[in-house]
């Protein structure tokens, strides 16, 4: 993804690790801290569980951090200049 620079990783917010300090962060045009855990649904459209860690999405690019912007998700928005925005 880093390489690419154009999409949107779905990943745990574990931002301890070496993969997110080192790799990520610098690398990343917004990073969008959810609200909420993931939930998943079944193939039958019923609700399963939640997933095991608080997640976040990752941004490359300036048209998926304005698709973060616009995606309705509630969270706060980290973007490469430093700026705060709650969604």
């Amino acid at each position: 993804m880093v390489e690419n620079g154009n999409g949107i990783l779905l990943i745990f917010a574990r931002t301890g690790n070496k993969c997110f300090q080192e790799i990520l962060m610098p690398n990343a045009d917004a990073i969008l801290f959810m609200r909420h855990r993931v939930r998943f649904y079944l193939p039958d459209g019923s609700r399963g569980g939640s997933a095991g860690s608080d997640s976040c999405l990752i941004a490359f690019g300036q048209d998926n951090v304005r698709a973060l912007k616009e995606s309705g998700i509630a969270g706060l928005l980290l973007e490469r200049n430093g700026e705060w925005t709650r969604l």
